[in-house]
């Protein structure tokens, strides 16, 4: 996945939020682990993991 530095319209920690998300929406926890590490390995705020779970 390219960065938004790289000229990905999203950055990278969005991505990863996004797909932790969506994996754990349609019941595939397992699926959600690999995302959801790189998220938090991109340091999330507080605000942001809120914002995506409500969302969910």
């Amino acid at each position: 996945m390219r960065d938004r530095d790289a000229g990905g319209a999203l950055d990278l920690k969005t991505k990863e939020l996004i797909f932790a998300l969506l994996d754990v929406l349609v019941g595939q926890n397992l699926g959600a682990r690999a995302p959801a590490a790189n998220a938090i390995r991109l340091d999330p705020t507080l605000e942001e993991l809120a914002e995506g779970l409500v969302q969910c």
